[in-house]
């Protein structure tokens, strides 16, 4: 059974330790997948984001030096040639199917096989997630689990349901990628766009219900099931379109009078008329949020209504680990009013760019799979434009989701650099480890804001294409640029899931080692400081290891190993494998 009114419940800014604040509401807790911890989910983000994401900047090569060859020579003259362009698209095609594979089947859609057996009573609670797996060690689900728990507690199905077709339709995006691209371009735009539509309208529809309310996506689809089925004269359709605004008028009725209190006007009748006002109600709140933090964190941080947990500066200072990230405010922090405003501008961002962006994906995208089948030449860049317009308004909302995070949580790399990197000793390998991987992080994050960029701007090169004319240097520098929006927007994920595993794989195994938390940042870099290198050695065992042999084919070996010597070469041109290659000589030393 679902609740009642997901319009009140579901609130978006939740931020909750179970061991430090204990909700009234648990099913408020906030869903994201970075706050998923663990040695497992650290060694698998770290193995499967470094290989996809090296795997991507192969593929940027490729499609580079195919676009070279596309640009600066005639292919009709030259049939071998042509050939070559043709191996070169499907190879770089292939990767960037193949990371879809494995990120899908093994992040994106890990935990829903183990839930399976779970009653939807028990998705409703933390608890039922947890116990729905095999191993403690194994206790977390990522993005479509997420779903898959909004389903059960607000009857949120449709978001779940394009999750999961996206999870089984990555699974033939390797050898279908590879030979579309090989066939030519009307296949592979018409082949990879249509088995990765349903992906682009999960990641879009996701943003709605924590921005707006818990089933907003499937109450706009019932409703406009029902109505479409109205229209042709069926009645049943006709009494559940009603039924439905109803059901959802109440809702937002309730919505407005626990908002606004006697300033709201309660309506005898209300309907589907004060359920579209809702959403832009969200909206206004989320945008005045945005210019008034502090006020923000008062609602959120109040005694009797609020889910955060008011505290002072001096409490903060006493006890480091009471931050706003788990669940505590100081209402004059300038860094916690910063983090709420990030958070109001994400909320705010996130259905208008969903939105707009669902509009290319469900109309443009198929309007340039028929202009390509069709050869036509005449408005094809307005298309390629509002296609390519569905990344640039996702671009928008990520940058305050993900990427500005992301280079908060790596420039720590820079202290670190101070105060060890540089020392006559030299880091211990702990150290290294911890530099590198938030060192890694922040270059990541850095390459998203280019990336964000160039896909923000891709509809005007689009646009623009006709004053390049002829120009082959002018055409190849801008299929570079696409081609660079294109795989550095995959890279910047599955890069992020790999420093991200990197340093929860280490955090786990030192805490676990240890046998304590930390409740600063310092003091775990102090405890990794004086952590030996044996003991480093055998915490970080579990991480390197490989897929069992029986579980990998022949062009998963290849492609592995292609990636692997690509990957010790950067290691030794950033100097990472250099000072690996210390720690062993100051141990053969001793």
């Amino acid at each position: 059974m679902t609740r009642t009114n997901p319009i009140v419940s579901a609130d978006q800014n939740c931020h909750w330790s179970a061991d430090r604040v204990e909700p009234a509401d648990r099913s408020k807790w906030v869903e994201r997948s970075d706050s998923l911890r663990g040695k497992n989910w650290g060694e698998r983000n770290a193995r499967v984001g470094g290989e996809t994401s090296v795997g991507m900047e192969l593929d940027f090569l490729l499609g580079t030096v195919k676009n070279y060859f596309t640009s600066f020579f005639d292919l009709e003259e030259s049939p071998v040639l042509g050939f070559v362009v043709r191996a070169l698209t499907g190879s770089s095609d292939f990767l960037e199917g193949r990371r879809d594979q494995k990120m899908y089947s093994e992040l994106y859609g890990h935990g829903v096989d183990e839930l399976t057996s779970r009653s939807t009573e028990e998705l409703k609670h933390e608890e039922g997630i947890i116990n729905g797996f095999d191993k403690p060690e194994d206790r977390y689900g990522d993005d479509l689990v997420q779903n898959e728990r909004q389903k059960a507690l607000y009857g949120e199905r449709v978001v779940s349901k394009f999750g999961e077709w996206s999870t089984q339709l990555a699974t033939v995006k390797p050898i279908a990628y590879f030979v579309s691209g090989i066939l030519g371009n009307s296949w592979r735009t018409g082949t990879q766009t249509l088995l990765d539509l349903p992906a682009r309208v999960w990641w879009r529809a996701r943003m709605f219900g924590k921005s707006i309310h818990g089933n907003f996506v499937t109450s706009v689809w019932d409703l406009t099931k029902f109505k479409f089925l109205s229209l042709f004269g069926n009645k049943e359709a006709t009494g559940k379109f009603k039924a439905k605004a109803n059901e959802l008028g109440a809702a937002s009725d309730e919505y407005f009078k626990n908002k606004y209190g006697d300033a709201y006007k309660e309506q005898a009748n209300p309907g589907l008329g004060l359920y579209l006002k809702m959403p832009f109600d969200r909206l206004k709140e989320h945008w005045q949020n945005i210019w008034d933090p502090r006020a923000a964190l008062e609602k959120k941080s109040d005694p009797k209504t609020g889910f955060l947990k008011r505290i002072t500066k001096e409490e903060r200072d006493t006890d480091p680990s009471k931050t706003f990230s788990n669940g505590y405010v100081v209402l004059d922090s300038v860094d916690d009013q910063r983090e709420q405003k990030r958070l109001a501008a994400t909320d705010f961002t996130g259905p208008v760019c969903a939105g707009l962006g669902l509009l290319g994906t469900v109309v443009a995208d198929p309007l340039k799979i028929l202009w390509g089948a069709a050869g036509f030449e005449k408005g094809k860049d307005v298309i390629n434009a509002l296609s390519a317009s569905r990344k640039s308004f996702s671009l928008i909302n990520y940058v305050f989701r993900f990427i500005i995070p992301e280079v908060s949580a790596g420039e720590e790399y820079k202290q670190l650099e101070k105060d060890y990197m540089n020392s006559p000793e030299g880091p211990n390998k702990a150290i290294a480890e911890l530099y590198y991987a938030k060192k890694s992080r922040y270059g990541n994050a850095m390459i998203g804001m280019a990336m964000a960029a160039g896909n923000i701007c891709e509809p005007l090169l689009h646009l623009k294409r006709g004053i390049i004319g002829d120009s082959k240097f002018g055409n190849f520098l801008v299929d570079t640029i696409i081609k660079f929006n294109d795989t550095s927007f995959l890279r910047f994920f599955s890069k992020r899931r790999e420093t991200q595993g990197r340093l929860e794989y280490l955090r786990a195994g030192v805490q676990e080692k240890l046998g304590k938390e930390f409740a600063t940042n310092a003091e775990y870099v102090d405890a990794l400081s004086k952590l030996s290198d044996q003991d480093f050695d055998k915490i970080m065992e579990g991480r390197t290891l490989e897929l069992p042999e029986q579980e990998q084919g022949v062009v998963d070996s290849f492609v592995r190993g292609c990636t692997e010597k690509f990957k010790g070469i950067k290691e030794t041109y950033t100097g990472e494998a250099g000072y690996r290659q210390a720690a062993v000589d100051r141990k053969a030393a001793a």
